[in-house]
């Protein structure tokens, strides 16, 4: 980062906030990139990724503010 007021120590605190900001955002970046590729190279298959004959389960969860059904 090239702004002088940010190379002082007393903004240390916020440059290393900002630095773990854009770490993060660069790993989710190339996360997103996985997931199109991936995204891509199923799309380009003959076949189809997954079917219906695939072992579905859906599990009902009990919670105090109502159910909550996840299909796995």
């Amino acid at each position: 980062m090239m702004l002088p007021w940010i190379t002082s120590d007393s903004n240390g605190k916020l440059r290393d906030s900002i630095e773990s900001l854009l770490k993060g955002m660069q790993k989710y970046v190339s996360f997103l990139n996985g997931m199109k590729s991936r995204t891509k190279a199923n799309q380009n298959k003959a076949e189809p990724v997954r079917n219906l004959q695939d072992n579905w389960l859906l599990n009902t969860i009990e919670r105090e503010t109502g159910v909550l059904n996840i299909v796995l």
